[in-house]
């Protein structure tokens, strides 16, 4: 019964997204931090769902943490 159950389903399809190195990114948020208002969520947002670009979490807290400290001095 499981078997037939499961005949016409299919996998969910994987996501593929960008993976960039740090300088790559830090790029990426330099050009878009006007954009984004210089918002870390508003950014996240834009890289994960508009541009497809992976980025896990804690990298990029890191990476634009220091971003910032260079765009306010």
């Amino acid at each position: 019964m499981v078997r037939a159950s499961l005949a016409g389903m299919r996998p969910p399809l994987t996501k593929r997204d960008r993976r960039l190195d740090d300088i790559e990114l830090a790029a990426v948020i330099r050009h878009y931090w006007d954009e984004t208002d210089g918002s870390a969520t508003r950014m996240l947002r834009l890289l994960r769902d508009e541009m497809g670009i992976a980025c896990e979490q804690k990298r990029f807290a890191v990476l634009f943490r220091q971003l910032k400290q260079q765009h306010e001095a």
